[in-house]
């Protein structure tokens, strides 16, 4: 059997999250004017998505992806190659490429698990040279319609979706290990074997402590960029 490493992204790999990656993508190549609208909009919205979030990582996802509709496929991933080179990259916490380093060189499969989606991780994943499990937006014509494509990467679909791809590809569950931050990842942390706390949040931290699990602090080191060679992700074909 094969043995597997799961890493939520936000938060626990680098310090950034959904709203983040939909700015970077909604104020590219735009005018200050139009950046300034989208800002103010998005910022009007957030005592409703953080009542939303609390309440529903699942919920918060559907809501949220909303924002997509009518941007183009083609355009986000070539933004989203750009963002990771200008922003993710630089990001990523040191202690978390070390834990994948070390994971790798003990043959460990290495699996993304992200509410995040695929033209926003697809560069990630490559530079990392690791498989993903992302949201997927619904596309029509070459442009996201702001629906999701099945269930968002959250909550309980993690854990739904580990089992599955473990079941796939052979992997002892039991055995691998699963790294997250929030109170949302516990259904995956709980379908693995040796689940880790990141950055925890204070729900996820109570629960880590009460389990015996182990507890990790990863921080970003603004000073030293990763460097490792990088693919140029291609968008998926439309769905009609």
């Amino acid at each position: 059997m094969t043995i597997a490493a799961f890493f939520d992204v936000d938060g626990t790999l680098l310090k950034a999250n959904i709203v983040h990656h939909y700015l970077y993508l909604a104020k590219q190549d735009r005018s200050l004017w139009q950046q300034g609208l989208t800002t103010a909009r998005l910022l009007s919205l957030v005592p409703f998505y953080l009542w939303l979030d609390r309440i529903s990582r699942d919920a918060f996802n559907h809501v949220f992806y909303q924002n997509y509709d009518g941007l183009s496929v083609e355009q986000c991933f070539a933004l989203g190659q750009r963002y990771f080179q200008q922003k993710l990259r630089s990001g990523l916490f040191p202690a978390a490429l070390q834990q994948i380093a070390e994971h790798k060189s003990q043959g460990a499969k290495i699996v993304l698990v992200t509410g995040s989606v695929d033209c926003i991780i697809a560069p990630l994943a490559e530079f990392l040279g690791v498989s993903s499990l992302t949201t997927q937006l619904q596309v029509c014509n070459g442009y996201y319609t702001g629906n999701l494509q099945g269930e968002p990467v959250a909550e309980q679909e993690k854990a739904r979706l580990i089992r599955q791809f473990a079941a796939s590809q052979g992997i002892d569950l039991q055995h691998s290990y699963a790294y997250g931050d929030s109170i949302a990842d516990l259904p995956m942390l709980q379908a693995i074997g040796h689940p880790v706390a990141v950055n925890p949040d204070v729900a996820l931290s109570r629960i880590a402590t009460q389990a015996g699990w182990p507890i990790k602090q990863w921080k970003a080191d603004r000073h030293s960029t990763p460097s490792s060679p990088t693919v140029v992700s291609q968008p998926p074909e439309p769905c009609l």
